[in-house]
């Protein structure tokens, strides 16, 4: 009796999500931060492997310290190699009438962001995993 044994190998989605800074033209860095300041913009950068192809749907909820939804990033993508590399930003602004007041208190208008944040990423509706940085003042 004679058998053949087909394996068929599949590689499994792999993500990598961290945070950074970006440069001068609003690209995220490839190094991994975990600290902020008060009015950085906070990039959170996903790298996938072996995703199939096709059209795809990121989506990003940014968690404030006191644990509020407080942004989601959607974002429709396209994947022509199995490999991609996506990011989503936040950028933390002082709120309106506390301009003069950053003179005296470089936190006033930002208390709100001093602390820890969550960052939950989505690929497809599916979580795919989270990060989370601290910003200081």
């Amino acid at each position: 009796m004679i058998g053949l044994l087909l394996s068929a190998s599949t590689q499994a989605e792999t993500f990598d999500i961290y945070n950074t800074l970006g440069t001068e033209q609003q690209r995220p860095l490839d190094e991994r931060l975990e600290v902020f300041e008060c009015e950085d913009t906070v990039y959170t950068v996903i790298k996938m492997s072996d995703i199939s192809l096709g059209m795809h749907e990121l989506e990003v909820n940014w968690f404030d310290p006191s644990q509020s939804k407080r942004e989601v990033t959607r974002y429709d993508f396209t994947v022509v190699s199995g490999q991609e590399r996506i990011w989503a930003w936040l950028r933390l602004r002082r709120a309106s009438g506390t301009g003069m007041m950053k003179w005296l208190d470089s936190s006033a208008g930002l208390e709100e962001f001093i602390g820890v944040w969550l960052v939950e990423v989505k690929v497809d509706g599916r979580d795919i995993g989270q990060t989370s940085f601290r910003v200081f003042c």
